[in-house]
């Protein structure tokens, strides 16, 4: 691998000591791998790799250092590679002429992916595949319409929609199409009346995977359905604003933080704004009685627009029942679900249906115990999730993760495609280390890995070429790879949303493209005293009280 050339130190500082010295003592309880140096160059190349790969180019030091690591004439071919003059060009001058490429142009680190023949890590930003601004055209062709569970659903928004300032909450379990049907309903809006000015339509949610997969269904909806030209605006990632004086109706997809920055920089322009906001559509919807994302939509409503909010567990934890409440009140304890016409359960009908996977459930039985701390519990009892330093205790359970590891490299032999949810990010890391080392193609991300990095590796995992992706807080909403055979889940967690969205990485059925059945290897340890699926989906109905007039 071309990283062998920054050296055995350089490449085991990138990736730490500590890392690397628990691996080592690790490893001898695999012992059909004894005798393997897990120091070595090439070892430590493929755990470099694993964690950062040529994103790490952007740094403009590291980015030096490699380049000077590199013969001359392997430099050259690669200044060739950029159509750099190299003809009596001294090695220095040369290192400073591809240093001063534009690295963070994610060509750049594409083109040097295709040389080095390494995994494309260079892919672009999910915010630049759109533009900040875009004027959409009326629909030329027909297009799929929805399934009849997801009529329904359509039918009765609309008609909601048709009272000043109706609020409700629509719950679909992941799968099955909630965003689709969503649009579907935006759509209709902006093909209808519009009245007293009322011409923008915003959505928001809180990741840009989130952003980037509401507005690809949104232009691909839009370019069969729609009627009248409108513009489109981006407002997550770089870039962007709030869309005033329009000559079109406007679509806006937003991230929270965005908005809130975009509140506070300028009020009176998100003031003036707000008047024309017709619809707030808020995906995720059990997130938005976070203060900053309340006060967010409430200044989105000021004019007096209409909301929805998306979800599949409508709730925020199962022991807060006030949290609860507060959140169904927020939507005029008004929910739309899904409804099996024979009366029976919602999951088992879109199993048979097809459209979701069958969910197998093989637990990973261990006999570890963990006891909490009275500070603990009581972060428990305020924040409805186990603390960070206990998820800490657990990760370095090394006993525990090579219990997991073996679990892992079983599945592995079956070719088999895994999300692997870690306890925090360094427990990501290191099972990613421990599975590079035996040789499998896995990755790692996280909420700081770089945009460009985590879209590549989604990328790799839909088409196969990642084996495994370990992950801690950043692939529970908005990632959707249908060919998943296998839900991991070693992250301990008493949250019946966050189970749900982990679970949900698994439910693609074959209508969608996905698979008949998934595997869902849980540790032990971590679902003890939790629902099933099933219940798990209705856990939150006594929370809704039907509307008298529907």
């Amino acid at each position: 691998m071309i990283w062998n050339v920054l050296g055995q130190e350089c490449l085991q500082e990138a990736v730490g000591q500590s890392v690397l010295d628990r691996l080592s003592n690790l490893l001898p309880t695999f012992a059909e791998r004894g005798g393997v140096d897990v120091y070595s160059t090439t070892t430590i190349s493929r755990v470099f790799h694993a964690f950062v790969g040529a994103s790490k180019l952007r740094d403009r030091v590291f980015r030096e250092l490699f380049l000077s690591r590199l013969s001359p004439q392997r430099l050259a071919e690669l200044a060739r590679h950029f159509d750099i003059a190299t003809v009596g060009k001294p090695f220095a001058r040369l290192v400073s002429d591809v240093s001063s490429l534009r690295w963070s142009d994610p060509r750049v680190t594409s083109a040097f992916c295709a040389w080095a023949n390494l995994p494309d890590t260079g892919s672009l930003d999910s915010a630049e595949h759109f533009p900040a601004k875009q004027e959409l055209f009326a629909a030329q062709t027909p297009y799929k319409p929805l399934q009849d569970y997801q009529a329904r659903i359509y039918f009765e928004a609309v008609s909601r929609l048709e009272s000043p300032r109706a609020r409700f909450l629509i719950q679909m379990p992941t799968g099955s199409g909630k965003t689709r049907t969503a649009m579907e309903i935006i759509c209709s809006v902006l093909n209808g009346d519009l009245p007293n000015g009322l011409r923008s339509i915003v959505w928001i949610a809180h990741s840009e995977e989130l952003c980037s997969q509401a507005m690809s269904c949104f232009l691909e909806l839009w370019g069969h359905v729609g009627n009248r030209n409108i513009t489109c605006h981006r407002l997550w990632g770089t870039g962007g604003r709030l869309p005033l004086e329009e000559a079109n109706p406007t679509f806006t997809v937003a991230g929270f933080q965005k908005l809130n920055s975009e509140l506070h920089r300028n009020t009176s322009v998100f003031r003036a704004f707000s008047q024309s906001v017709r619809l707030v559509v808020v995906d995720e919807a059990h997130k938005v009685m976070a203060p900053t994302y309340e006060e967010t939509t409430n200044a989105l409503l000021a004019g007096g627009g209409n909301l929805i909010g998306l979800t599949a567990t409508p709730g925020r934890s199962a022991s807060d029942s006030e949290a609860n409440r507060c959140l169904a009140e927020y939507f005029h304890t008004d929910i739309l679900r899904l409804e099996d016409p024979q009366g029976g359960s919602i999951i088992q009908m879109l199993r048979r249906r097809g459209v979701l996977s069958t969910l197998s459930l093989q637990p990973l039985i261990t006999t570890f115990r963990y006891q909490t701390t009275n500070a603990q519990r009581r972060y428990l009892a305020s924040h409805f999730d186990l603390p960070p330093e206990l998820l800490t205790t657990i990760a370095q359970d090394d006993l525990r993760n090579v219990e997991i590891v073996k679990r892992l490299l079983e599945e592995c032999k079956h070719n088999r495609q895994i999300i692997f949810f870690a306890c925090n990010v360094d427990h990501s890391k290191f099972i990613c280390a421990l599975l590079t080392y035996f040789g499998v193609a896995a990755a790692h991300v996280d909420g700081d890995t770089e945009s460009n990095r985590r879209a590549s590796i989604i990328r790799g995992f839909r088409s196969g070429s990642l084996r495994v992706v370990c992950n801690f807080g950043i692939l529970t909403t908005g990632f959707d790879a249908p060919k998943t055979d296998v839900v991991f889940i070693a992250r301990p967690t008493t949250s019946v949303v966050l189970y749900g969205q982990m679970i949900g990485r698994g439910l693609r059925g074959p209508k969608l493209g996905g698979t008949s059945a998934c595997t869902l290897v849980d540790v032990r340890d971590n679902i003890e005293g939790l629902v099933g699926q099933a219940d798990l989906y209705e856990y939150f109905n006594d929370y809704w009280e039907p509307p008298d007039q529907f």
